[in-house]
């Protein structure tokens, strides 16, 4: 198989040969050389360009060559920004229906250390593979409601709160945080929100004011220690809390700390004033 963009139609047509395997074993393994590029092919079409690197990089090889002549400006953009590789989702869907598991499993996880899977290559994988999808679910970027709603479906409550602690950094769409927040008890959504503050790059709102209402006030302010470090953005409700639940000097300490991070700069200083003047009237 030469490597270039095969279109849906041949792709698809891949399972109808007795080799299916061997072929899409072949296809997968363009995927990292693929996507970079494609990445490449949008910003130049002159090959001398793609080929000339810095004395730092790494020199072209003859694939990524062929690659990049086999590729237009469109299909570049299609991989790059549309699909997130070189694999539409339906031929992903047509590979977890007529190849054995271990092998669907095998190049969906080789795949996806370079390409995105699409939500319904997703949800197809939880049909499919039931709870030993487990890695690609770890590895989801942003989590949305339908993915989320089918995860539950399969893991059940007690596995959810196992995976949501288990996946490193990711986002999650509101109304994914709120069901979350619905649908645990405090117990429970006490370790899941420490988890969420120690590697999230961001909290909702709601969760935010959860912290306030089922930790104690020590712990309270060590998350929120803790994110100030990490430079969590904090939700202006989140500020007037801190105003109003700690001592003058304690809420003035978290105040000055945060308005020295980079989220803390997004605030004008005359929004930063009107919290430090809400904190002198306090008693």
């Amino acid at each position: 198989m030469k490597p270039k963009l095969l279109t849906k139609r041949q792709q698809l047509g891949i399972f109808n040969t007795p080799n299916a395997v061997e072929l899409m074993r072949e296809y997968v393994s363009y995927s990292k050389d693929v996507l970079f590029v494609a990445q490449k092919r949008m910003h130049t079409a002159s090959l001398e360009k793609f080929v000339s690197r810095r004395e730092d990089e790494r020199p072209v090889t003859e694939m990524q060559k062929q690659m990049f002549l086999n590729l237009s400006e469109a299909d570049a953009n299609e991989i790059y920004f549309q699909i997130r590789g070189h694999i539409y989702p339906e031929t992903l869907d047509k590979m977890l229906d007529s190849l054995p598991k271990e092998v669907s499993k095998e190049l969906l996880l080789q795949y996806g250390a370079y390409c995105t899977l699409q939500n319904e290559t997703l949800i197809k994988a939880l049909d499919v593979l039931g709870q030993d999808a487990k890695e690609f679910i770890l590895g989801i970027d942003y989590l949305e409601m339908d993915v989320f709603n089918k995860i539950f479906r399969v893991y059940k409550k007690d596995g959810v709160k196992k995976i949501l602690i288990e996946m490193p950094k990711f986002r999650m769409e509101h109304e994914v945080e709120l069901k979350i927040l619905r649908i645990y008890s405090n117990e429970y959504l006490k370790e899941i929100l420490k988890n969420f503050v120690s590697k999230l790059r961001g909290l909702g709102e709601e969760s935010s004011l959860k912290i306030f209402e089922i930790f104690e006030k020590k712990e309270v302010k060590v998350l929120l220690e803790q994110a100030i470090g990490r430079e969590m953005s904090l939700w202006y409700s989140t500020l007037d809390k801190i105003v109003t639940y700690f001592p003058k000097e304690e809420a003035r300490a978290l105040l000055s700390a945060f308005f020295k991070t980079g989220p803390g700069r997004n605030y004008k200083p005359e929004e930063q004033k009107e919290f430090y003047k809400a904190l002198r009237k306090k008693k």
